[in-house]
């Protein structure tokens, strides 16, 4: 990124910071934003208060705003990409703590137009390289011949209950696996490698 793109976040940030709270610019609104991960462990910054760019500490009371914690970023390392279509109180969730909800199957494709069929918000999630290969390590697949002579062939067939402790590669077309990261340690996987992340506007 740039010097001059960098003085202008840092503009828009202090602006956020002397409001008290990234949420009151626009209460309610949905707002395109990307937010890169600090370098803190998780369980840091969720036991932190909130610190604007002036030092005040701030509760966030419902939840920490991660305009705050996180830096707006327009650049990041080598990643891998997928998209997740959620409701909006999920969206909500993710922005003020940074960890993707959980649903009974909790889905992500590495497709936007399949991602988009789904009404709600979408979300696009730049994670770690590699987190594929991590997920595949505790992989499971559907029976579709699709997977024959590729990467997923061997591994075993998904049974119930697949959703607390493994992930769930599914074939839905050609070229496309969809991911099920269920509730258990696929999803923890998933959240950890989050590198940033942001609403994808509706078509």
């Amino acid at each position: 990124m740039n010097a001059a793109k960098k003085i202008i976040l840092l503009l828009w940030l202090l602006i956020v910071a002397s409001l008290g709270n990234a949420s009151a610019l626009t209460p309610g609104a949905t707002e395109n934003r990307i937010w890169e991960k600090s370098s803190a462990p998780l369980e840091t910054r969720l036991a932190e208060p909130l610190q604007t760019l002036g030092g005040h500490q701030e509760n966030g009371g419902a939840g920490y705003d991660y305009a705050v914690d996180c830096l707006l970023a327009a650049d990041s390392a080598a990643t891998e990409t997928f998209y997740r279509t959620m409701s909006q109180p999920n969206y909500n969730t993710l922005l003020t703590t940074g960890q993707l909800p959980a649903t009974s199957e909790t889905f992500i494709s590495p497709s936007l137009e399949y991602a988009q069929q789904y009404n709600g918000v979408t979300v696009q999630f730049n994670v770690q390289a590699g987190t594929t290969d991590a997920l595949l390590g505790m992989g499971v697949r559907n029976s579709a011949a699709g997977f024959a002579g590729t990467a997923y062939e061997g591994l075993p067939l998904v049974q119930s209950g697949w959703g607390s402790s493994s992930a769930f590669f599914k074939w839905e077309a050609q070229d496309l696996v969809n991911i099920g990261l269920g509730r258990g340690p696929a999803l923890n996987t998933f959240i950890n490698n989050i590198v940033n992340f942001n609403l994808i506007p509706k078509p």
